[in-house]
């Protein structure tokens, strides 16, 4: 439930016209929503969570949803109740854990210590004995290991997968136009292979494809980019490095050709790899 009006409350914000306008006075009366929400979260409803539970600040949050209505102030009331008592489930993947294995608090390492998302890089200090906590608020979390309770693993775990069921029991439309979606899977494989620098990006790139086609326009790209890489790998790049795919040529010229690889590897300073010694 909280995690649906916070996405609710992310989706309206972030489509929201006040945004599309540059005023000062729309954008404080935006930002009153946050601002709002951040106080409540933070002076009521994480003690009004701490003693009463979650469900009553997500009751609270809500009904203060639908007041919010007549005012942007109590709005943002309840997106911070709600934000404060929305939990975080973690699921636990080991053959070292007895299957069925349910914690709800910790045992330690204090009395008021809880789950939270510190507590991962607590579990990893506590297990391998590092020599301190990154701060106070890992130091104080739960910690997981109380889970690994087996001297032996489990010998009943999965060596294969199944095969997974097919959502879709028709054919794929190939030849369908692109829907939203996937206009921006193009868009983000276009700055893969360098296509994103080209006045046809964003809009006109996508213009009349279909989705065969775009398929093959991501894997392309996805292709491009990792030749290239590979190939500031042969170069001597650092980690450091992130390749850069120059946007592609016209149809026809052969980029993978005898001169080209010379004149790539003669900007850094390696020999090509189809030349001979």
């Amino acid at each position: 439930m909280g995690g649906a009006i916070f996405g609710y409350d992310i989706g309206t914000a972030l489509a929201s016209n006040y945004c599309r306008f540059d005023s000062q006075l729309l954008t404080i009366f935006t930002s009153s929503l946050y601002i709002a929400g951040l106080l409540t979260a933070a002076l009521l409803a994480s003690w009004v969570t701490a003693c009463r539970g979650h469900r009553p600040s997500l009751v609270l949050g809500g009904r203060q949803r639908v007041h919010g209505i007549l005012g942007r102030a109590l709005l943002g009331i309840g997106l911070g109740f709600v934000n404060q008592a929305s939990t975080a489930s973690a699921l636990f993947v080991s053959p070292w854990i007895d299957p069925g294995t349910v914690v709800h608090r910790p045992s330690g390492p204090y009395p008021t210590s809880e789950f939270e998302h510190s507590s991962i890089p607590a579990t990893v200090n506590k297990i391998f004995n590092l020599d301190d906590f990154l701060t106070k608020r890992d130091a104080w979390a739960g910690t997981f290991d109380s889970v690994l309770t087996r001297d032996t693993p489990r010998t009943d775990c999965l060596v294969t997968l199944p095969e997974p069921v097919k959502l879709r029991q028709t054919a794929a439309a190939e030849h369908a136009p692109l829907s939203e979606f996937q206009e921006e899977l193009v868009q983000l494989a276009a700055v893969l292979n360098g296509d994103h620098t080209k006045d046809s990006y964003p809009h006109k790139l996508v213009e009349g494809m279909m989705v065969a086609e775009a398929a093959k326009y991501c894997v392309d790209a996805f292709r491009a980019f990792l030749d290239e890489c590979d190939r500031c790998n042969k170069c001597g790049e650092d980690g450091s490095h992130i390749p850069t795919v120059k946007p592609s040529s016209a149809p026809g010229k052969n980029k993978s050709s005898f001169a080209s690889k010379v004149l790539a590897c003669l900007a850094c300073g390696h020999p090509s790899p189809s030349s001979s010694s």
